[in-house]
């Protein structure tokens, strides 16, 4: 059967049926896919020392998923990043960031977006 024309009609039955569930569930939960794909991205970039290249107002942005990642660790390293930018309105920014998922493990203000 695996050389009909039958079998390849299921089989892109099926696949187009879950295709589409795979498709919905991105839609779904597109905003925690793209959060964790910037984390990756900026974490590869510190790993490799990119930041070091850039100015501080780009190394900023670089760091932004840093610090709007839910995970502890993530915070922790964050603190120093922004730390060494040497601005004290950013790092206050993200000692309240880390405060709040201290204190709650993760965003409240999400629940309503997710």
């Amino acid at each position: 059967m695996a050389d009909t024309d039958s079998f390849m009609q299921v089989a892109i039955a099926i696949s187009t049926y879950y295709d589409s569930r795979v498709i919905e569930a991105l839609k779904t939960h597109e905003m925690a896919l793209r959060s964790a794909i910037l984390l990756a991205l900026a974490q590869e970039a510190v790993r490799r020392g990119l930041d070091a290249e850039l100015p501080p107002t780009q190394r900023h942005f670089l760091y932004m998923p840093y610090m709007h990642s839910e995970s502890r660790l993530v915070h922790d390293s964050a603190l120093q990043l922004f730390s060494a930018l040497g601005n004290p309105g950013v790092l206050d920014f993200e000692r309240q960031h880390k405060a709040i998922i201290d204190r709650f493990g993760r965003y409240p203000h999400r629940n309503a977006v997710l």
